[in-house]
């Protein structure tokens, strides 16, 4: 009798061995045995340091991104080739005779990945926002002990639910499995055991368009130069007896726009570019023929459409969030029963490469008071009002987790409106606590999603799971 494979109706397969012995396939086993890459240099010094200096870069650039765009972009794809390139060209000067293995550059885009998203739409949108409503803003060191706090809460809410999404249930997270492809091809050995091409013409694609967008830049902003470029291409026409520039219409003279859109996608690039026109060409132009605005430009038409704008947005991201509710019911299921399971041998064995799931209390027990005690002398928010955020933020955490993996989205507009809705209900009039309580469970959801998301990539190229929370802290 051939072996076969029996499928029961709850998706699992089960191997028949040719006595008729029906044994459940355990997926945790099964990664131990052909994936797991024990004994491979992972969280090294250089791993860190390269990570560190790549992200801090990315972190400036996600920085101007988010303000510019109000999209927060990731970066684990891009610090991953970057250092192959770095350590291809170390090896070949012969600097070190140490090959970077690709558990390794894992590890580094996990430091660097944190790093990038340290300045993510979580905290780009409310420091900027407190800042406006209220003319409060923090120092530099309390802002980064606030960021780091946020950042470590989301690290340890991942931990509980890593083994369930990622190991159990095998969720998609459709960019970690990009950066394993990535890493796998950027690794990829020839017959000599040398790095294949591969790799090396990514990088070097890489690096032209570094080269060009630098070139662009330099060409526009720096003033010594004899000519510069456009900032703005203007449009050869107008309407209503206007130019188009005076409706706030044209061509940005900067690469940066373009990088970010080939990133999001057409789709919602297109959609974003539809709303644009119909806001500044035609919206525009009525409310002044009817007398709603003064003058034309972008801050006049702006004060108009900013509140309809902002309901849409707000609007749009609970009604997609809403729909999305049966991953949200299944983050509390699973997580319901990852703490009602009973571990075995097996289990404990996994238990000695992955973080335990029971290492989430005592640091929540540590930082908790510390964020609350943060939220109450930074933004003056009653004590009792910033223990509210605590348990929200953990759910958040969950919810944006298990969202991330399915839709390669992290939720962090519908989580935030969500939190100010509750902050609007508790402590009415109160702009900081309002603003900060969704900054405190956007970051929380947008950091463990962004861990659990390197922690596919590393569960796919054999990386141990306790390295990379490591790295991400």
């Amino acid at each position: 009798m051939s072996e076969e494979k029996a499928v029961d109706p709850k998706g699992r397969i089960d191997e028949v061995d040719p006595k008729g012995r029906i044994d459940e396939v355990d997926p945790e086993r099964e990664w131990r045995e052909k994936v797991y890459r024990p004994g491979v240099p992972q969280l090294t010094a250089r791993a860190v340091v390269a990570g560190m200096l790549i992200g801090s870069v990315m972190c400036l650039s996600n920085l101007f991104v988010v303000l510019k765009t109000g999209w927060s972009l990731g970066v684990t794809v891009t610090s991953v080739i970057l250092a192959f390139a770095l350590f291809s060209l170390v090896e070949k000067l012969g600097l070190t005779k140490n090959h970077f293995s690709i558990l390794e550059n894992n590890a580094m885009g996990s430091v660097a990945s944190a790093a990038g998203y340290m300045t993510g739409g979580g905290n780009m949108a409310a420091v900027p926002a407190l800042f406006m409503l209220t003319g409060m803003l923090p120092t530099a060191p309390w802002l980064f002990v606030w960021f780091a706090m946020i950042a470590a809460l989301g690290v340890f809410a991942a931990i509980p639910i890593k083994r369930q999404l990622i190991n159990i249930e095998k969720i998609p997270f459709p960019s970690g499995i990009a950066t394993a492809e990535t890493l796998n091809s950027l690794h990829a050995m020839d017959g000599s055991g040398k790095d294949g091409g591969e790799g090396s013409k990514k990088a070097r694609w890489l690096a032209i368009a570094g080269v060009f967008g630098a070139m662009v830049a330099v060409l526009r902003d720096v003033k010594l130069l004899p000519w510069n470029l456009p900032k703005d291409f203007h449009l050869p026409f107008g309407w209503r007896g206007h130019k188009a520039s005076d409706w706030s219409m044209g061509v940005e003279g900067s690469l940066l726009l373009m990088g970010a859109g080939a990133i999001i996608g057409f789709r919602v690039c297109a959609s974003m570019m539809l709303g644009s026109i119909l806001c500044y060409g035609f919206v525009g132009p009525a409310m002044l023929e009817r007398g709603v605005i003064t003058g034309v430009g972008y801050k006049a038409i702006l004060q108009f459409t900013l509140w309809p704008a902002a309901a849409l947005l707000i609007a749009s991201g609970l009604l997609s969030f809403s729909f999305q509710w049966r991953s949200v019911v299944k983050s509390f299921t699973g997580l319901t029963r990852i703490f009602s399971k009973t571990k075995d041998g097996d289990a404990d064995e996994m238990a000695g490469i992955d973080q335990p799931d029971d290492q989430t209390s005592w640091p929540v027990l540590v930082l908790g008071p510390v964020v609350v005690f943060l939220m109450s002398y930074l933004f003056g928010i009653p004590w009792w009002a910033g223990i509210i955020a605590l348990p929200m933020a953990m759910a958040m955490g969950v919810v944006a987790a298990r969202v991330t993996g399915e839709t390669d989205i992290t939720p962090t507009k519908a989580l935030g409106p969500a939190t100010q809705i509750v902050y609007g209900a508790v402590v009415p009039g109160n702009l900081a606590a309002n603003i900060m309580g969704a900054n405190v469970t956007g970051g929380v959801g947008l950091h463990a999603a962004d861990l659990l998301t390197d922690l596919k990539s590393g569960y796919l190229v054999g990386a141990n799971p306790r390295q990379q929370f490591k790295a991400q802290l």
